[in-house]
């Protein structure tokens, strides 16, 4: 893929082998989240855990959370611009802007533009990024269901539900937004990451602080920079998860 840059929006054109596809998945809408993070990490290692804005980053940093908003910015407007407040499966886009893709009207609730939220919202802590996430949340409430949550066949048409809800909608989609609209404390991202189904994992140094030995020669936790210590809180919940973990193995070599 590559940046295209229309007016004040950025996107993501297609590539492939003999040509470029002016069209944008949902699908892609990780990206604005991904460079947060990297970002984050960066201004972890240098300036400890503080919220940081390009002002206060040196010039490739910045560049690089500056695209990761501009980025958001288009895909939260593939939401903002359909009668439902849902985003299309896959948007086109030309000189005046996004297009409907005739083929790929339907949502089906998927959590890549609500996760780069959460991840600007943690590195930036700027309010529009919760606001956003505000309104994506009461568009997919308004989904509701008697028995769960149902996406739609056309964004343009918000009584067209479909009849069936994506298991990662509840493991991503919601995991996501609760966390948006949570404090740091509830996954600290400095101690874990979330791998590409939503799934926290902690990292060595979390791991080493618990007594479990890498078992890697060359693996050892990066060096340099402030880095803060898992808290009591957080050691007690993963020693917990650990003795769960021991107990559920226990029981099925039993069976």
């Amino acid at each position: 893929m590559i940046v295209v840059l229309l007016g004040h929006w950025v996107f993501l054109k297609e590539v492939s082998v003999t040509q470029t596809i002016p069209k944008m998945d949902h699908l892609a809408c990780f990206l604005p989240g991904t460079l947060a993070l990297d970002v984050f990490h960066y201004a972890t290692e240098h300036f400890g855990p503080r919220a940081v804005q390009p002002h206060l980053l040196e010039k490739g940093r910045a560049s690089e959370l500056t695209l990761a908003h501009k980025l958001m910015q288009s895909c939260v407007h593939m939401y903002f611009r359909t009668s439902s407040d849902l985003a299309p499966e896959i948007v086109r886009f030309n000189a005046r802007g996004l297009l409907d893709d005739q083929g790929s009207t339907h949502n089906i609730l998927r959590p890549e533009t609500v996760e780069s939220l959460y991840m600007m919202w943690r590195t930036t802590k700027l309010q529009i990024y919760r606001n956003w996430g505000q309104r994506l949340l009461s568009a997919f409430y308004r989904l509701k269901t008697p028995y769960g949550f149902g996406g739609l066949h056309n964004v343009n048409r918000p009584s067209s539900k479909r009849d069936d809800m994506p298991s990662f909608f509840m493991a991503e989609t919601l995991k996501y937004l609760f966390l948006l609209f949570s404090s740091d404390s509830a996954l600290p991202l400095d101690h874990f990451v979330l791998n590409t189904e939503a799934h926290p994992v902690p990292v060595l140094h979390t791991l080493l602080a618990l007594g479990v030995k890498w078992p890697c020669p060359r693996g050892t936790p990066p060096s340099g920079g402030p880095r803060t210590e898992p808290s009591e809180e957080l050691l007690t919940a993963l020693q917990v998860l650990s003795q769960l973990l021991d107990d559920g193995q226990k029981g099925r070599s039993r069976v």
